[in-house]
């Protein structure tokens, strides 16, 4: 990346792009020839995509940025996606770090039922798949 630009400033598309050549996508571990660039009309954001496993995520400059910035995104469309349990749309989003292996994820905590399931964000869906 160009070294000029402050960590504030906002990216170009091309230096995205130019970041994304090192980075495994952070789902499959697929490189970065997987991973395709958009940008969401409705509110800017810069999304990228796996083409391999389909998971999506947010592009922003800093790393806590990016997580919140993902949260919001995810949280926004976590509201059309029923609790496979209950069928409930309430959910509790939170971040999560798996120490044992390193891989961090948003997990979603049904607010009817109880159930805890990892998010899978996919283009088309979002997918969840029970903690146990």
């Amino acid at each position: 990346m160009d070294g000029s630009k402050h960590a504030d400033e906002p990216l170009t598309f091309q230096q995205i792009k130019d970041t994304l050549c090192g980075v495994c996508c952070p789902h499959c571990d697929h490189h970065n020839q997987t991973l395709t660039l958009r940008i969401q009309a409705a509110d800017g954001l810069t999304i990228a995509e796996c083409t391999h496993c389909g998971t999506e995520f947010v592009v922003v400059n800093d790393k806590l940025q990016a997580i919140k910035t993902a949260e919001k995104h995810l949280a926004a469309r976590l509201r059309s996606v029923p609790c496979p349990g209950c069928d409930s749309p309430l959910f509790a989003l939170r971040f999560r770090c798996d120490l044992r292996d390193g891989s961090c994820f948003f997990m979603a905590h049904c607010l009817t039922c109880g159930h805890v399931y990892r998010v899978i964000p996919g283009s088309e869906a979002l997918k969840l798949v029970e903690i146990s």
